[in-house]
């Protein structure tokens, strides 16, 4: 059971087939079902890197206890904290201060320190096909809508 979320990474992430029906025979073989493969693994981890201080508040009390949240203001503030210590979930803005997040974002999911992404942004052109993006929320948006998000 420890081989099921790195080869459910691995599914959602290969570009070649090979690689992609190879995982999916291994996570057939393990037991899992097709619904089983695509299913999201839980939530109990998360990062919140949002720049507006007043924002990243109010995500912080929508998230309530129910997860382990951090909270960064900016990328130089979460890089440290991912590298302590890896999340599920990155809730993140597209871009910061020095610029678009994204290259960094991608970095991040590569060195395994964050599963997987949520944008949650102000910018209308955030569109990406990235197999680690989550969803994408655009502010201003109610918290119910994060919570829902969030939903396994």
């Amino acid at each position: 059971q420890d081989l099921v979320e790195p080869l459910k990474d691995i599914f959602r992430t290969a570009s070649g087939l090979g690689l992609r029906s190879a995982a999916k025979e291994a996570l057939l073989a393990l037991g899992l079902d097709e619904a089983g493969i695509t299913r999201r693994a839980p939530i109990t981890t998360i990062l919140l890197l949002e720049p507006s201080a007043f924002f990243r508040k109010r995500l912080l009390a929508a998230l309530g206890s129910r997860w382990e949240v951090r909270e960064a203001g900016s990328r130089s503030e979460a890089a440290p904290l991912l590298a302590e210590r890896p999340v599920d979930l990155l809730i993140s803005e597209v871009a910061d201060t020095t610029g678009d997040l994204r290259p960094w974002i991608k970095m991040q999911v590569e060195m395994r320190r964050c599963r997987q992404v949520l944008f949650s942004t102000a910018a209308r052109d955030s569109a990406t096909d990235e197999p680690w993006l989550m969803d994408t929320l655009y502010k201003p948006y109610a918290p119910e809508a994060l919570l829902k998000a969030l939903e396994p």
